[in-house]
């Protein structure tokens, strides 16, 4: 018995067939067979209301961590504003005057933002320590949590 066909034996014995020589296309078949059942599952019990709340859910979590911790970086937009007037001349991908002024604009409404949603935990959260700590979206979110990471598309 070649060893293929072992491993195949092998594999229908855990599957509760019955053991034996393989035949040619069997682990074809097998893979098909799987592959046209999780279709018919995905087709019949997938959710599309429940999908877009899990992911609703997974990034209002994400932006909401990511959001407070660049709050803490830059308090303000007059953080931002002397980070980006301090930049060195010759730091990577620095722009000229006018993109700097556009930017500030954006920052200026990224700061209230996060202002505003610290304000808005702050109130949620009153005196309790732990439920200050923790971003609202995080408490109940889809597990296991995701890692917001930016890496280079390759």
């Amino acid at each position: 018995m070649s060893i293929i066909n072992k491993m195949l034996q092998d594999l229908d014995m855990r599957n509760g067939r019955p053991g034996g020589e393989a035949k040619a296309g069997d682990a074809i078949r097998s893979i098909k067979d799987k592959g046209k059942l999780a279709g018919q599952k995905l087709r019949d019990q997938f959710d599309m209301t429940d999908h877009r709340w899990i992911r609703l859910r997974v990034l209002l979590a994400e932006l909401e961590t990511h959001l407070r911790e660049g709050h803490v970086a830059f308090p303000s937009a007059e953080a931002y504003r002397e980070f980006l007037n301090g930049l060195p001349e010759g730091v990577p991908y620095r722009e000229d005057e006018a993109w700097r002024k556009r930017a500030l604009r954006y920052l200026e409404a990224f700061s209230a933002l996060a202002k505003e949603w610290e304000e808005i935990h702050a109130e949620w959260s009153g005196g309790d320590q732990r439920r200050r700590a923790t971003p609202f979206f995080v408490r109940g979110a889809p597990r296991p949590s995701v890692a917001l990471r930016m890496t280079p598309r390759i």
